[in-house]
């Protein structure tokens, strides 16, 4: 096997983000460290970036340079379609699906693999690329090597060119290794923060999970259950179920239309986690913090009662205050959705686009953020609440509300 083009995770620590980028060294950093991280292997940038020197890459990427959206948007398609169909140079297909082989012989059976983007770039100081890069699941040895495409192709994908160049990164110095693991059929799976996203809290731990694999948290198909611990001591806080109507399987039938299915009825409004499955996922989180020297945002699964870490990254926001006043005058609660999800303020085209929207009138943009305006929401919430109680219900908590909105929350789909 060619080590400058594949490595062994457990080969890889977190100082190697030139080969194994942000993602694939954090994991390698956990699993020299006792992390349950599930096993795989990396196609390393130098490997990537060899491949793009073979097709003349750097000829199309000169183009994106001052151009227009939609000249980024055409020669985005064009670069994404080049990478797709050129040839791969000599032997890094068969090193890649050799290191394929010898993970199925480790694991003693076929592996079905998720083939994940990890850009050299992703998750730095003041720069976050989550979501925008590639990931693909049920992978196995025939799509193996389009998938690894994929990802190279995604570091093109317009969102992230978009992206580098609002923060100064220069196109010709982006790479994308790619993390190949075994997938874990996840039963259960969702997030942990080790600090509260929203109100910047570092005594408190903040789970969200849902059935299924994770995607369907990621990309808000579902909204998940919550759970908020005590830092010290694990111990439990807050607990709000919701309604969970739709889960990503963890298998791919041929007949299937896609992979998101409804979920059986007597499991929609079913607590996801028992109490001791939602410590240990918060004694793990607590570990990855200490490891890592800071607030870390974990991926997880379960399976077989067994938790699986896929993935630790730094926490970009926090700090906040959930609740704030400023020079307006007014009262304003960050609006949880994009917060949770979006690590950057919006550029000022997205937040022209947003607060274009029927229900913009509730919204105020403060920084960059888009808070809620609590003068506003009261309007339209037929109960007597404190501020924090109206804090509180946007936020779907339960703690501190009367018994009537306790039960209305939990609900909610």
């Amino acid at each position: 096997m060619n080590a400058a083009a594949v490595l062994w995770l457990e080969d890889v620590r977190r100082t190697d983000t030139a080969l194994a980028g942000g993602k694939g060294a954090n994991l390698g950093e956990m699993i020299a460290n006792g992390f349950p991280v599930p096993p795989g292997f990396v196609v390393t940038a130098p490997a990537c970036e060899r491949f793009f020197a073979s097709i003349h890459l750097a000829d199309d990427l000169a183009r994106l340079n001052g151009a227009s959206q939609a000249e980024v948007r055409r020669c985005c398609a064009a670069i994404a379609e080049k990478i797709r169909a050129a040839e791969i140079p000599a032997g890094l297909e068969e090193t890649i699906l050799e290191a394929h082989a010898t993970l199925c012989q480790r694991r003693g059976s076929a592996v079905v693999c998720a083939v994940r983007s990890s850009a050299t770039a992703e998750d730095l100081e003041g720069a976050s690329f989550a979501g925008q890069h590639g990931t693909y699941y049920y992978v196995d040895r025939a799509q193996l090597i389009p998938m690894v495409r994929s990802c190279w192709a995604s570091l093109w994908c317009e969102a992230a060119v978009s992206y580098r160049a609002t923060h100064g990164i220069a196109h010709a110095t982006a790479a994308m290794a790619v993390v190949v693991q075994e997938m874990i059929p996840s039963e259960i799976s969702g997030v942990a923060f080790t600090v509260n996203p929203v109100t910047g809290a570092r005594d408190e731990i903040v789970i969200e999970s849902s059935w299924g694999m994770g995607a369907a948290i990621v990309d808000g198909r579902v909204t998940p259950d919550r759970y908020v611990l005590h830092k010290g001591g694990l111990t439990l806080k807050e607990r709000r179920i919701a309604q969970k109507r739709v889960r990503v399987s963890t298998t791919l039938r041929e007949d299937a239309v896609g992979r998101v299915v409804d979920v059986p009825f007597a499991q929609r409004h079913a607590e996801t986690l028992s109490e001791g499955l939602a410590v240990t996922i918060a004694g793990w989180a607590v570990r990855a913090e200490e490891h890592f020297g800071g607030p870390q945002d974990i991926e997880w699964a379960v399976t077989d009662g067994q938790v699986h870490l896929l993935q630790s990254r730094p926490v970009t926001v926090a700090g906040r205050k959930e609740f704030c006043r400023n020079e307006r005058g007014g009262k304003y609660v960050l609006f949880k959705p994009l917060v949770e999800n979006f690590t950057d303020p919006l550029t000022p085209l997205a937040a022209n686009l947003l607060l274009q929207i029927p229900a913009a009138g509730l919204f105020v943009l403060i920084g960059g953020r888009v808070y809620f305006d609590l003068d506003k929401v009261r309007l339209l919430v037929p109960f007597k609440l404190t501020d924090t109680q109206l804090a509180q219900l946007l936020y779907l908590s339960g703690e501190g509300l009367p018994a009537e909105l306790r039960i209305a929350t939990a609900r909610l789909p």
